[in-house]
């Protein structure tokens, strides 16, 4: 799946727009593969994956988030960062609002919720200190 939207994305798309395009992306596996939450929410089987993490990361999952963050912060687009421990805090933001607190809280997430969508996503935009008109979508 990974391969397949990085195949639609434009070369001459800026990272915060590859991010936009991004946290759509992820959003969409989230409501088309409920496996996303399984996986989440059972402990042992995270334990697991986690274990083949470093391997899974740079080939499929976090790969094109790497790169956008490293390519983000090359043209001066996200404030310097280290772009491993800032793909760690988006994916376990992510992961959290849209997979594990709408359980918690018995009240609808970011699949339900587009305001709340949008607020993940500007979230995480300006926490990187996107800059530039791209960032100012929502």
């Amino acid at each position: 799946m990974t391969v397949a939207w990085e195949a639609t994305l434009s070369a001459e798309m800026s990272p915060v727009d590859r991010l936009h395009a991004f946290l759509d992306f992820y959003a969409g596996m989230v409501k088309e593969h409920p496996f996303m939450t399984v996986l989440v929410e059972d402990l042992d089987l995270m334990r697991s994956f986690g274990e083949k993490t470093e391997e899974i990361r740079v080939s499929q999952i976090g790969g094109p988030l790497d790169q956008l963050l490293r390519d983000g912060v090359a043209a001066g687009q996200f404030r310097p960062l280290d772009p491993r421990a800032a793909l760690w805090v988006v994916f376990g933001l992510l992961d959290t609002v849209y997979l594990l607190m709408p359980k918690v809280m018995n009240a609808p997430g970011p699949l339900d919720d587009p305001v709340l969508a949008e607020e993940t996503k500007q979230f995480i935009v300006r926490g990187l200190g996107a800059v530039g008109a791209a960032d100012e979508r929502g």
